[in-house]
């Protein structure tokens, strides 16, 4: 659909690059290591559903994370 999602399990972060952009953004963590909502450790994969939110596979922290998309996560 002309957006790029990446897992960064090295950076502990999910990054997303819009069609044409020259430079990704962070959507998920950039704070380091950790258990709150917004941090991951050792994420090992992501997944999408039809309404729009994105699910992290949050191995270090044995859990599965979800965040939606349509709110400029």
């Amino acid at each position: 659909l002309g957006t790029v999602y990446v897992m960064d399990s090295v950076n502990d972060r999910v990054m997303r690059w819009h069609k044409g952009a020259q430079q990704g953004t962070k959507i998920v963590n950039g704070r380091g290591v950790g258990r709150e909502v917004d941090q991951l450790c050792c994420a090992m994969g992501l997944s999408f559903d039809c309404e729009g939110n994105l699910y992290v596979a949050d191995c270090g922290n044995g859990r599965i994370l979800r965040f939606s998309l349509e709110s400029n996560v």
